[in-house]
Parts: structure tokens; C-alpha cells; sequence
């Protein structure tokens, strides 16, 4: 359950930042965005850092697991 909920908030995380960028009119490129992540999010499944990555990086731009830390673990240089 836990990882399900991990999932939830990826794919709501990431909804909810596109439709901030994409803003609420309704351009030709806006819609394009927001169906291309509807698309994205059907195949999205077990998240882990491999996949949550391109994501995010795609949509936004950003590189969020650059952020990730865990106790007693030194990240992969």
C-alpha cells in the first residue's frame, strides 16, 4: 500500500505542477502537454528513481531526485 500511495503522489505531484505551467487556457500547447502526461501517467507504475526522473525532467524540467536523501546513505557520484 505504501508503494501505491508513493505512486498517488507522484502522478498527483506532477499533474498539479503541469496544469501550474500550462496555466488554464486552452492553447494548442497546453492541451498537447496535458494529454502527453495523461498518456505518461497510464504507463507509470512502481515508481523508483529511474522513473519518476525522465518525468519530471520532461514536464518540468527538474531533476528532483537530485534532492533525495536517506539516513546512513551516500548518493552515487
Amino acid at each position: 500500500m505504501a508503494l501505491a500511495a508513493l505512486e498517488t503522489y507522484f502522478e498527483d505531484r506532477l499533474v498539479e505542477a503541469v496544469e501550474a505551467v500550462a496555466g488554464s487556457w486552452e492553447s494548442h500547447l497546453s492541451v498537447f502537454m496535458r494529454d502527453s502526461l495523461a498518456n505518461d501517467l497510464k504507463y507509470f507504475h512502481t515508481p523508483s528513481a529511474d522513473r519518476v526522473r525522465p518525468l519530471f525532467k520532461k514536464y518540468l524540467g527538474v531533476d528532483i531526485t537530485e534532492g533525495w536523501k536517506w539516513n546512513k546513505m551516500e548518493p552515487l557520484r
